[in-house]
């Protein structure tokens, strides 16, 4: 029963970094569409309609990676109580960690700082 019960709380975690795997994908594609399509877009829509559309889009993905972040070391934390009496599993798998380490933050930094500059390109296209 454990092991099925782990293996599902691993599935999860997997999904979490998916999830925060494919907003960045889909951000990156849709900010270098809106700034390689810029003439043709602003011949049917305003700029500033376009910068708002990408502005919320990136704000939505920002806390979107920061929430899949958090669920991730939730997650973790339940497995690691699953496994706290396991003799077997090794210790990182029984060590609660936190979400707002250092260490743990590099990856949604990353994320983050990348749809960011990402947006600032599309910003500057568009309104500067």
């Amino acid at each position: 029963m454990k092991s099925t019960l782990v293996s599902i709380l691993q599935q999860r975690m997997d999904k979490c970094t998916t999830e925060q795997f494919w907003a960045v994908g889909i951000l990156t594609a849709l900010n270098g569409v809106l700034i390689l399509q810029h003439e043709d877009l602003v011949s049917s829509l305003p700029a500033v309609v376009i910068a708002a559309a990408s502005t919320i889009a990136t704000l939505y993905g920002a806390v979107f990676i920061v929430h899949r972040h958090k669920a991730y070391y939730s997650i973790s934390g339940e497995q690691a109580a699953l496994l706290q009496d396991s003799t077997e599993a090794p210790e990182f798998l029984r060590t609660v960690r936190l979400p707002w380490k250092r260490s743990a933050l590099t990856g949604v930094v990353f994320y983050v700082g990348w749809i960011v500059s990402s947006w600032l390109a599309t910003m500057f296209v568009y309104g500067g």
